[in-house]
């Protein structure tokens, strides 16, 4: 053979080795590094499913806790009202906002007699966008003579169509169902779903194998830190894993919003997204706009307008036994758990685990 030929077949070898290298650096590459910090949407079949899907945008405002109480904890009740008539006033300006959902804890319910709500209906009385409600562990703490019913017939135009029940599901768009939960145990801070109620969610999920499907609720069903293990414990839905294997079992279902915790933080499980979403009276006193398409959501932050109450807010939280159960040496460290760690400040979250 010439030379000419042993250095052809060389120079092949060579580029094959190059190709092979470039592939394996590649792979290494999607292997260490996090979807979620990527610019572009994964690939999924999937999402052919809703290619007619109006992206919706939307709040979730949860533990609001309107109060005229005399006294601050970690909750400003003192400004809870200014609080939550400035974020209404924010909200109304938002640019082609679809819904709003009150997640649970509108009032704090300190007479347990559902005394504060007509004020909170009255501040959203001329609101021009589509609101919602769901139950909470301060609307459902009430004394005999009042039930969970009273609470749900003040918001009888807005997701508790059926008297019987309190919870709900509705369709905000064409290819959409926004399911609302009762999660609240009457006169209990922690949170539940009744066998019949988990039951009737199975059966919803089955019988609509083709919307796009979001649940809201007011505790939340996945832990975002040790503690919520231990110590925080009451803050995590009690039967959270019959929630999820129930869910789980429909890929239809793609958003869960929650609240009860007062802190930011986002999980991907099995390609759902969980949302833990904050309180405006309580540390970091803000919002979430949130605009959802078929495969990702996109987060936009909104601080209430009061910067020195914001402040205020931040110094007493550190100085609070949630904090020093959180870290007893270093309790100043909750703030960065309130606010959401990295990932959870990420803009945008892919439903692709």
């Amino acid at each position: 053979m010439t030379k000419r030929y042993y250095l052809f077949i060389i120079a092949i070898l060579f580029l094959l080795s190059i190709c092979h290298c470039e592939r394996s650096e590649a792979i290494h590459l999607l292997a260490n590094n996090s979807w979620i910090a990527s610019s572009q949407a994964p690939r999924n079949d999937e999402f052919s499913d809703y290619q007619n899907f109006k992206p919706l945008k939307m709040v979730f405002l949860p533990d609001t806790h309107v109060s005229f109480k005399d006294e601050d904890g970690w909750i400003l009740y003192k400004e809870s009202f200014v609080i939550f008539q400035d974020v209404i006033k924010s909200i109304k300006i938002i640019p082609d906002l679809d819904f709003v959902v009150f997640g649970g804890d509108l009032t704090d319910n300190d007479d347990n007699a559902l005394s504060d709500l007509p004020l909170f209906l009255d501040s959203i009385e001329d609101i021009s966008f589509k609101y919602f409600a769901i139950l909470g562990d301060r609307d459902a703490d009430l004394k005999n003579g009042y039930t969970k019913h009273d609470f749900c017939a003040e918001f009888r135009r807005n997701g508790f169509d059926n008297p019987e029940l309190t919870y709900w599901v509705q369709q905000p768009a064409e290819n959409t169902l926004l399911i609302g939960l009762d999660t609240s145990v009457e006169n209990k801070f922690e949170g539940k779903l009744p066998s019949e109620e988990i039951l009737w969610l199975d059966n919803t999920l089955k019988a609509n194998p083709d919307k796009f499907i979001m649940i809201v609720m007011h505790h939340p069903a996945f832990q975002a830190t040790i503690s919520d293990k231990t110590v925080w414990k009451k803050f995590i839905l009690q039967n959270s894993d019959e929630f999820l294997n129930v869910i789980n079992k429909y890929p239809q279902v793609k958003l869960v919003l929650s609240g009860h915790h007062h802190n930011y933080a986002v999980k991907n499980i099995a390609g759902k997204l969980f949302i833990s979403l904050p309180s405006v009276v309580t540390y970091p006193n803000s919002y979430k706009i949130l605009k959802i398409y078929p495969d990702r959501v996109e987060v936009e932050n909104k601080d209430i307008s009061f910067k020195q109450i914001i402040k205020k807010a931040k110094n007493i939280l550190v100085k609070t036994s949630y904090a020093r159960k959180f870290n007893i040496e270093k309790p100043q460290k909750v703030l960065k758990f309130q606010e959401g760690d990295k990932i959870s400040k990420t803009r945008v979250f892919y439903f692709v685990p």
